[in-house]
């Protein structure tokens, strides 16, 4: 009788794989799964990791030292030459009354009058103010100022950039022999300002 009874009430039909016990029900394979799948999964789930909120600041670097400028310098470059024979020939040039009217009368005859062509270097890194009342002429123990006259030819008061150069003619007073030993070169003439270091060719 019980055997009767296992075999209408259980029984195992191995091709399908399901276990019948009266009604349908999940066979063991399944009632495994399901019982994991209700604990929550076949195995431990992995659990995303902390997040570290202790972040290290980012690593700092020196700031780049600003280039120093260079100290200012103050620097001119003076040359010179004799142009006695220019000077009169910008005076014969001229008429009579224009001669007059910028003061190069006197200068007409060349006695005791003489001139120079100056040339003026800006060799520093400031820009510098020349005068020309500041270039001084000497021969022996006497020193003399050079003159100037509104003419374009000669050197006047300007500003002088780093790099940059002017030049013109200035005019000075001297005994004949004393013009005459300057213009062959027996004279020296100078740039006086105490500010402005000056270097001579």
């Amino acid at each position: 009788m019980n055997a009767l009874f296992n075999r209408s009430c259980f029984s195992l039909d191995r091709s399908r794989s399901r276990c019948r016990f009266g009604a349908t029900i999940l066979c063991l394979p399944h009632v495994i799964i399901m019982s994991l799948l209700a604990v929550g999964g076949c195995g431990k789930q992995t659990q995303p990791a902390p997040r570290n909120t202790d972040v290290d600041p980012p690593s700092t670097f020196p700031l780049s030292q600003p280039q120093q400028e260079a100290p200012a310098l103050a620097r001119l470059n003076f040359r010179w030459g004799d142009a006695t024979s220019e000077l009169i020939a910008i005076v014969q040039r001229l008429p009579p009354e224009d001669r007059l009217a910028v003061g190069l009368g006197a200068l007409a005859t060349g006695v005791d009058i003489y001139g120079a062509r100056v040339q003026l270097t800006n060799t520093g890194n400031v820009p510098l103010r020349i005068f020309p009342q500041n270039i001084l002429i000497h021969f022996g123990g006497e020193t003399t100022e050079v003159y100037t006259f509104p003419h374009q030819l000669f050197l006047r008061p300007t500003i002088l950039q780093p790099n940059d150069q002017v030049e013109g003619v200035v005019a000075y007073s001297a005994r004949m022999d004393i013009g005459a030993a300057i213009r062959l070169g027996s004279g020296e003439m100078s740039y006086r300002d105490p500010t402005i270091l000056v270097t001579y060719d």
